[in-house]
Parts: C-alpha cells; sequence; structure tokens
C-alpha cells in the first residue's frame, strides 16, 4: 500500500495563542522554602508539541525535583463551554490535575485550580520563559511555592 502524504492541519484558532510554547525548554528553578521544608532545585526538560492536527497540545515534564525525578504527560486543548484553556496531566505518581488557563496578554498564560495556581510568561524574543506558582490549602490563602525558568 503506498504511503499517502498528509498535510498537518492548521492549529486551533484558539490555541494559535499558545504557539509560543511550542519547543523543548530546559527547566531550571526551585521549590521554594517552607516552614519545615528546605528548598529544592528543579532541572530538566519540558517539551510542547502539536498533536492530532493541532487540535491539542502534548506537554512533556521530566525533571529531578531534588533527587526525585518527576515525569507527567499533559494535554491542552480549548474548552468552548468555558471559554477557557483545560490542561489535563498525569504523572509518575499516577496523579491527574485538571486546571484550565487563559491568556492574560500576548505572552502571558495563567493557570490553575483551588490548590495551585501559577502566571507563565515568556520573553519578548521567545527564547525564555518564566513560571511562579502559588499554592494553597484552603483554595483561599495562596503563598508561593515555586519558581521557574525555561529556556529553549
Amino acid at each position: 500500500m503506498a504511503k499517502q502524504k498528509t498535510t498537518p492541519a492548521k492549529p486551533d484558532s484558539h490555541l494559535e495563542k499558545l504557539e509560543f510554547l511550542i519547543g523543548s525548554w530546559h527547566t531550571q528553578g526551585e521549590v521554594l522554602q517552607d516552614g519545615s521544608n528546605a528548598s529544592l532545585q528543579i532541572s530538566g526538560m519540558d517539551t510542547y508539541e502539536w498533536v492530532s492536527g493541532g487540535c491539542f497540545i502534548l506537554h512533556r515534564v521530566d525533571v529531578f525535583m531534588g533527587k526525585e525525578r518527576t515525569e507527567a504527560v499533559e494535554i491542552i486543548g480549548y474548552d468552548e463551554s468555558r471559554k477557557s484553556f483545560f490542561m489535563k496531566s498525569f504523572d509518575n505518581q499516577c496523579a491527574e490535575t485538571l486546571m484550565y488557563a487563559f491568556v492574560e496578554k500576548a505572552g502571558v498564560l495563567k493557570f490553575g485550580d483551588n490548590k495551585m495556581k501559577s502566571v507563565l510568561s515568556v520573553s519578548k524574543d521567545g527564547n525564555t520563559m518564566h513560571a511562579k506558582w502559588e499554592q494553597s490549602k484552603n483554595g483561599k490563602d495562596w503563598e508561593p511555592w515555586m519558581k521557574l525558568e525555561f529556556k529553549k
């Protein structure tokens, strides 16, 4: 059987706003110290790629947090009923997380749920991103949690 040549579909028009994520990123940062725990260094890779003909973005995480390896996959898509992006992730501790996101302005993505939230911003040249994470035990009071830097 002859192999058919296919042209990749254009990314979903909503997801085009997340084009800045696409690529491989060297990840560095830290889990911040809290009352009883010392800070932990984070190092590894994050990759984002178009999948399913541009209908979704696949995000792969492979980082060390201190000496512990964290691997995760996340599917990012657009939820028309919520007018926001969904981010469904699964990790090597058998946990799954669902967060929602929106683009605050070009190159700035805000996302989270009732236990964690983040602001991710990309540099003007598109080669560096920064993320500041916060966490909450009750969904009301938020504390700094992680700081990350990503470089292509």
